[in-house]
């Protein structure tokens, strides 16, 4: 795998990430570089580590696993969204560190397939962990900073749109595994 592949593939993992770090920007209560960093560190940690998880386990059980991970994703990112909604309309916050891991790992699943493709094509598995990591980091850390300065403007009804967008992902999942 050439390293320019490697870029498409990290840029192509990334972009669930970002949906999510810009629902995450949307709802912050705290909208600089610290957060922009923190989601960055775990969307990208996340997905740094599926990869090498899948390149390890291997074909054999990615079968069993990629069957059950759409509607896990499903699950997950709907009861996020959901909660994003309550959290605003009982106007409590609402941007948890426990929500910002479970959607880290959600949305980083498809990695872990990723892995099991890699390791059939013999690559560089810790370049390619590395590359993944680091572009999803920079990926989510502008989407907080995105989701952030829309959010500034629409204060109120951002949470709303954020938790909507998560539960539309997830049902996008869903929906490209049942048919």
């Amino acid at each position: 795998m050439t390293f320019c592949e490697l870029i498409f593939l990290a840029l192509s993992l990334s972009m669930d990430a970002f949906a999510a770090a810009v629902c995450r920007g949307l709802s912050a209560e705290r909208r600089g570089i610290g957060e922009m960093c923190m989601t960055g560190a775990w969307f990208g940690g996340f997905q740094a580590l599926m990869p090498v998880a899948g390149y390890i386990t291997g074909a054999g059980l990615a079968d069993k696993v990629s069957f059950i991970a759409p509607p896990l994703c499903f699950m997950m990112l709907t009861f996020i969204g959901a909660n994003m909604i309550y959290e605003a309309k009982s106007g409590n916050g609402g941007n948890t560190a426990g929500s910002l891991i479970v959607s880290a790992a959600a949305v980083s699943v498809d990695a872990f397939a990723a892995g099991v493709t890699l390791a059939f094509l013999r690559a560089d598995i810790v370049k390619s962990a590395a590359v993944i990591g680091a572009v999803t980091f920079a990926v989510s850390a502008a989407g907080v900073g995105l989701g952030g300065m829309l959010g500034e403007k629409a204060q109120g009804k951002a949470a709303l749109a954020g938790g909507g967008v998560l539960i539309i992902l997830g049902v996008k999942i869903l929906l490209g595994w049942l048919m």
